[in-house]
């Protein structure tokens, strides 16, 4: 599992399943974002001071994680 916390500024985080997309906004440092390794996901919209803490309950492997979308990204959120 991977653990992302903004704790300064704020980023989005676009995330895909097989199944279906989501969009994420961390903007405050009490938020927290739990993803699996199956989750493709990218990190965009960054404010010029934002810290981005991941964490993992594991060491990197590279075959672990989804390095390719499942479906061609779409980086702004529906309501926009």
């Amino acid at each position: 599992m991977m653990l992302m916390n903004c704790v300064r500024g704020s980023v989005r985080v676009y995330v895909q399943t097989p199944s279906h997309d989501q969009y994420f906004t961390l903007d405050d440092s009490t938020k927290y974002l739990l993803l699996s390794p199956s989750d493709w996901r990218m990190m965009y919209d960054f404010t010029p001071d934002a810290i981005l803490v991941v964490t993992s309950d594991y060491p990197y492997v590279e075959e672990d994680y989804i390095e390719a979308p499942y479906r061609e990204p779409v980086l702004v959120q529906p309501n926009a």
